[in-house]
């Protein structure tokens, strides 16, 4: 991508992960941002699509999957790749 900052979206229901997440990943010289639920996901997406979504299967309210299925329903952000993460 050439000397483009690869933007990433976390989302995780769990802070500590956030944290550990956007520290490794921001230390690599990456644009991090983070939400923690579906729906926070889908206002941090409307606002800037990310290059990549590292996303948790369980959530509470929206489940990960549900979050993809939202998203592949889209146009605009059906092509965004997407890295499950789950314990």
């Amino acid at each position: 991508m050439g000397d483009k900052q690869i933007s990433v979206l976390v989302v995780d229901d769990e802070s500590a992960i956030l944290e550990m997440i956007q520290f490794g990943l921001g230390k690599s010289g990456m644009a991090v941002r983070c939400a923690q639920s579906g729906k926070e996901a889908l206002i941090r997406i409307t606002e800037a699509a990310p290059d990549i979504l590292l996303l948790d299967w369980m959530m509470p309210n929206m489940s990960g999957p549900e979050l993809i299925r939202r998203l592949r329903k889209d146009p605009v952000t059906a092509e965004i790749p997407i890295i499950m993460l789950t314990a």
